[in-house]
């Protein structure tokens, strides 16, 4: 079975346990239950908010590394990966985070009036507006969050975005199940409080210096994925974050929160200038002649690309169930596509390596009747340059790939329309004739 699909969308989850979020961001758990913790533990955290929640500016820097568990039956294949990222915050809604060594995997810098993510995977910035507070910049339900959870920021414990908030304990903890303090250690000559939880599908231990200035100095939390295979063990991986060079109320210059657009950057939503053919900060099959292929329809019958060129606008999603993501673009993609399909448009809804009966059930719950197609080795997918789902493609009737989306995108919707009427306008989507 071909770990790819699920690696980039493993990374979506875990490449910033620095910063992320917790399990209820990606559906894991949705009710929250009254965390179980000793007294000595919530005293070392309230401790730790009442610290850092009141500093008017902070730095740190967080090395991260992530290894994935070995001897898993299944699950996503994560790669070994390490990178320093550097965090700087001064309160109310100033905030820099970027890569100091190694592969930078975006950028995320808020001046106090425009908040820019730069994504490194499709070369693009989106800009928002600032939010009121710090923490806003992190967890906010902006357009921005989108973009920064599919560019692969964050996805571990959730602690640093509520100290940035000045939030309660009760905030801090919430996500947690259970909490213990086992004692003191020495970690980088430093004296530490030893904490140890429980989340579902995770646990994770964290070292907060002891003392009267207590600061985080690493966590370590560990991951595991469901099995879809009764009898099988699935995947997981271990992310582990040091926090160094810590700095609270130490006076920041004003050029680390100025935003310097990467080389070559475009912004979200523009037309992108062409170069050698191909729109930069595109993927790169746009542009190109979409790869034909035929595939296994779910209800029967199959479909074949190339029976729709020069009839039909075709718009392919790649997707799974076990994807969140998927599961709230993929009704948004049907419902545009439906609405076009007297006008020329047809939809294919890709699933990925999953059995018709897993299909089926996901589809009847979620009263989902779109066409499905069965790509069941993951082949069509590899031919379209998928890394991560969702994935979706639009293709043109002259049978080149117009545009491809990667992620849940903000305005998805908006952003479809747009196309398909450009497309049946007789336009491409750079603005030229169709040929």
């Amino acid at each position: 079975m071909p770990p790819y699909p699920r690696r980039r969308c493993a990374r979506a989850l875990l490449l910033a346990a620095c910063l992320g979020f917790g399990p209820t961001t990606w559906g894991q758990q949705k009710e929250m239950t009254q965390p179980k913790i000793d007294a000595k533990t919530k005293q070392v955290i309230e401790r730790l908010a009442k610290h850092l929640g009141k500093a008017k500016t902070l730095t740190v820097d967080i090395r991260l590394s992530i290894e994935p568990v070995e001897g898993a039956d299944e699950g996503p294949k994560v790669p070994t990966f390490k990178n320093t990222y550097r965090l700087a915050v001064a309160r109310p809604n100033k905030l820099a985070f970027r890569g100091v060594e190694g592969k930078d995997n975006g950028i995320l810098v808020a001046d106090g009036k425009t908040l820019y993510s730069y994504i490194a995977a499709t070369n693009e910035i989106l800009k928002d507006d600032v939010p009121v507070g710090a923490a806003d910049l992190l967890t906010g339900e902006s357009k921005a969050r989108s973009m920064r959870l599919r560019s692969g920021f964050f996805g571990g414990p959730s602690l640093v975005p509520r100290l940035l908030a000045d939030q309660s304990y009760a905030e801090i903890v919430k996500e947690i199940e259970t909490g213990s303090n086992v004692g003191t250690v020495e970690f980088d000559k430093t004296k530490c409080d030893l904490l140890k939880f429980t989340q579902k599908r995770m646990t994770w231990d964290m070292l907060i210096a002891s003392g009267d200035k207590p600061v985080i100095m690493k966590i370590e939390s560990r991951w595991t994925m469901p099995s879809r295979s009764e009898g099988k063990s699935g995947g997981g991986f271990v992310v582990t974050a040091v926090y160094e060079k810590w700095g609270v109320n130490t006076p920041l210059p004003e050029d680390m929160f100025k935003f310097t657009p990467p080389a070559g950057a475009v912004e979200a939503g523009a037309t992108p200038p062409k170069r050698g053919g191909s729109p930069v900060g595109s993927h790169p099959t746009v542009g190109k002649p979409a790869p034909d292929f035929e595939l296994n329809l779910l209800d029967g019958g199959k479909l074949k690309l190339s029976d729709q060129k020069g009839k039909n606008v075709v718009i392919l999603d790649f997707w799974a169930t076990w994807c969140g993501p998927c599961r709230k673009a993929l009704p948004v993609i049907a419902g545009v596509a439906e609405a076009y399909k007297t006008k020329g448009v047809v939809f294919c809804a890709v699933n990925i390596q999953e059995t018709p009966e897993a299909i089926k059930a996901f589809m009847k719950k979620q009263d989902l009747a779109c066409s499905v197609g069965l790509d069941t080795d993951a082949a069509v997918a590899k031919r379209y340059g998928v890394s991560g789902i969702p994935h979706s493609v639009i293709i043109g009737k002259d049978g080149n790939v117009q545009a491809v989306h990667i992620g849940l995108a903000p305005g998805l919707k908006g952003q479809l329309t747009k196309e398909l009427d450009t497309l049946l306008a007789g336009k491409d989507l750079s603005g030229g004739e169709d040929h």
